[in-house]
């Protein structure tokens, strides 16, 4: 279970593409990716969680982003030995710059992730995230 766990943590971060190298440095200072494993539960489903933590200023988007932002999307379907994810969005803020209403979080965001698995003892989740990471602009990672 250690080692399966430790290719989960590997598998989400590398899920990070960034589209250009000279943005690497800078986004590293941006934002922090880490995998909680969590607990399985006495039904077999597993929760797990996607911790992300945002430099001061920085914000992400909520799945209905208010006036403007981009809405995240995650994919976890390549992943071995899960049959569903299912993100479980917490409550989020609601901020205003302008006339503009952005929803969101800011500092630090915790997403449980629900894992239903297959009936086998190793699992991989590989996961590609897409989300929007603002200041003054939103910059896709």
């Amino acid at each position: 279970m250690k080692h399966a766990m430790h290719r989960i943590i590997t598998s989400v971060l590398c899920a990070f593409c960034l589209t250009s190298p000279a943005l690497a440095q800078d986004l590293d200072e941006i934002i922090q990716a880490k995998l909680r494993p969590g607990w399985r539960m006495a039904n077999g489903i597993h929760m797990a969680a996607l911790q992300l933590d945002l430099a001061p200023g920085w914000k992400t988007y909520w799945r209905q982003p208010g006036d403007s932002g981009l809405a995240p999307h995650f994919d976890f379907s390549q992943s071995e030995g899960v049959q569903t994810v299912e993100v479980i969005y917490p409550t989020p803020k609601i901020s205003w710059l302008g006339g503009s209403r952005n929803i969101g979080y800011d500092t630090r965001v915790i997403f449980p992730l629900q894992l239903s698995l297959d009936n086998t003892a190793d699992i991989t989740l590989i996961g590609r995230i897409e989300i929007g990471v603002c200041r003054e602009l939103c910059i896709p990672v």
